[in-house]
């Protein structure tokens, strides 16, 4: 795999954490505006700003699959995932754990067996 598909990974999982917070801070601000739902949704700028980017992340992920087989791009994006915790702890000051860490340990070794080495 070249430097410019293991970037393209990098930068999708970090972005599919961004966007897990932005739409925390979206059902924040849901909760504080009145009104019909459309015009809640509508009024909610955190809500479109992870629906604008998840929109990107899709693109990113089309460019992705243009290159990388699926097998190899998904398990790649999982270590997003272990970025959403600590990111939740510092934007949120949601509790971090020794077995939630353990977990996402045991998810990355995971991703280290599926990852294609050269022969």
């Amino acid at each position: 795999m070249r430097a410019a598909d293991l970037a393209r990974l990098a930068a999708y999982a970090a972005m599919v954490p961004v966007g897990q917070v932005l739409f925390k801070l979206a059902s924040l601000k849901h909760q504080d505006l009145d009104g019909p739902i459309l015009w809640r949704l509508i009024q909610n700028l955190p809500l479109l700003a992870a629906f604008a980017w998840y929109g990107l992340s899709a693109v990113l992920w089309l460019a992705i699959l243009k290159r990388t087989p699926l097998s190899v791009a998904y398990p790649a994006a999982i270590v997003g995932a272990a970025l959403v915790p600590p990111l939740a702890w510092a934007a949120f000051g949601e509790p971090l754990s020794w077995t939630m860490a353990g977990g996402y340990l045991l998810m990355l070794a995971g991703l280290w067996l599926l990852s294609p080495r050269s022969a």
